[in-house]
């Protein structure tokens, strides 16, 4: 895999041209995926290849291996209200939130942000989160709508930081997981955009982005 070695100073920059660079110059609204599921950045090609999965789901294909007593503590929805077969997912911009109760916040740019159809059937559940839905089936990548990141502002932010070095790795570690993002989105075939949303919904190509250089501090 090609390397670039880069001072720390740099990072944020690079960053932010590698991904201007990697725009289409189309910007896409997206209709009909109400639905939020936000993930890290190294879990987000797995949810391409098999999609947004409940716990139950994610052992039987070996992406998990928890034991029988943990599944048995997680089957319990009073505590754990997704049990073992159930999804998280969001709404924004619900007006019917209690301001009492926290609001999830799917714009976080230190997450990726899955869109989801609207077509599914997922039953709103305020334990943890007032504009929580939980869907107990899986979510299958048919049913994905988009691929949202917001990685632009993320690298903006570390430049208001620039004395705090975490903030930098985190940067890299992103970053470094676009080229397995854009390549498994290539190889699954799935027909949704790929969204830098922190610059107006900007479309990113998979064939550019799948090409980029990882990158490495200078020691």
């Amino acid at each position: 895999m090609e390397k670039v070695i880069i001072e720390e100073k740099y990072v944020p920059e690079y960053v932010m041209d590698m991904l201007s660079d990697c725009k289409t110059g189309r910007k896409e609204e997206v209709k009909n995926a109400k639905f939020h599921h936000n993930t890290n950045y190294e879990k987000a090609a797995n949810i391409l290849r098999y999609g947004i999965l409940p716990l139950r789901e994610l052992n039987r294909l070996g992406l998990r291996h928890d034991s029988e007593e943990f599944l048995e503590l997680m089957d319990d929805i009073e505590s754990h209200i997704n049990g073992i077969d159930g999804v998280s997912l969001f709404v924004t911009g619900l007006d019917d939130t209690d301001p009492d109760k926290l609001i999830f916040n799917s714009e976080s740019n230190a997450h990726v942000d899955f869109l989801v159809t609207s077509d599914i059937i997922a039953g709103r559940c305020g334990s943890n989160y007032d504009d929580e839905y939980i869907c107990r089936r899986p979510i299958t990548p048919e049913l994905l709508r988009a691929m949202d990141i917001r990685l632009l502002s993320y690298a903006k932010e570390v430049i208001q930081h620039s004395d705090n070095n975490k903030n930098v790795i985190g940067l890299i570690e992103r970053y470094n997981c676009l080229k397995e993002i854009a390549l498994t989105l290539k190889e699954t075939g799935l027909e949704i955009p790929f969204r830098e949303v922190s610059d107006d919904n900007s479309v990113l190509d998979a064939d550019r982005v799948s090409n980029i250089p990882a990158l490495t501090l200078k020691k």
